[in-house]
């Protein structure tokens, strides 16, 4: 299941004024293309060769969660269930054999995903450092985590901080559940290895361009920290798209920017 087209689903109550909002227009994030390709890459290489998988030969179809709740799960049912027609819960192709899913980048994909395939037992793999305490995972749970829990993640951070003598940092978290679990979980462990917050800034998990009051400001408040700061380093808690933009504004703020080190389900070329 990708991530890399964005799409705005704009509810229409029909209480005010049609918006010059363009409605269900895709932006497609280019970036992301590269993870599909990985896979293409990674099934040929297996097919290939006969050590790895012997008289097993794997396929894959790719879909698109759209960034979106509603996307996400008619894909899903798409997935499970379409043909020629989509008729939920009827499976008429017995050539397509759904042996397991990979999840979206971000948490609230791979969480709406394994709300429909928990049903019917199908693996769920995300590829990215997810929040894990968030699922209600058990010993039957269909869904398999492939990246390290965030608590080895917490440590690894404060050796890096540690080792580069950045004891006074700015703290970005990106403002939802996650973030704020983030938060708790991680100022305790700044404060006992000595490492002071010169601020503690919440992000928006993403900023529509076409709404300029909130885009101004986001990057105002994003400007003040970022340049009045003293802090030797950055610490960014955040999903791939929340990163991304960050990293622009910051860019733009001050091309020459200070250290950042990103936390989360990230594609880490995105902070290149």
């Amino acid at each position: 299941m990708a991530s890399h087209i964005f799409c705005n689903f704009y509810e229409m109550n029909f209480k005010e004024k049609p918006s010059i909002r363009p409605h269900d227009l895709p932006n497609i994030i280019t970036k992301f293309h590269q993870h599909i390709l990985a896979l293409a890459f990674a099934v040929k290489e297996i097919n290939e060769d006969s050590q790895i998988l012997s008289n097993i030969t794997l396929g894959f179809h790719i879909y698109d969660c759209y960034n979106n709740p509603r996307m996400t799960y008619r894909t899903t049912l798409d997935l499970l269930f379409k043909s020629q027609e989509f008729v939920p819960n009827y499976k008429c192709d017995s050539q397509k054999s759904l042996m397991a899913i990979i999840g979206g980048l971000g948490f609230d994909t791979s969480f709406f995903i394994a709300d429909i395939i928990g049903f019917f037992k199908i693996p769920q793999l995300t590829y990215g450092s997810l929040a894990q305490d968030a699922f209600q995972t058990s010993k039957l749970s269909s869904l398999y985590f492939m990246a390290p829990k965030e608590d080895h993640q917490s440590i690894g951070i404060i050796q890096l901080l540690h080792h580069f003598r950045w004891t006074w940092i700015g703290i970005f978290a990106v403002d939802n559940n996650n973030g704020e679990n983030f938060l708790q979980k991680m100022q305790p462990l700044l404060s006992e290895n000595g490492i002071c917050s010169s601020f503690i800034e919440r992000l928006s998990q993403l900023v529509h361009v076409e709404d300029f009051p909130k885009v101004y400001e986001t990057i105002s408040i994003i400007s003040m920290n970022w340049i009045n700061s003293k802090a030797n380093a950055f610490l960014v808690y955040g999903e791939s798209l929340t990163i991304m933009w960050l990293r622009v504004v910051s860019f733009l703020v001050d091309p020459e920017s200070k250290e950042t080190i990103v936390k989360k389900g990230v594609d880490h070329d995105c902070t290149d």
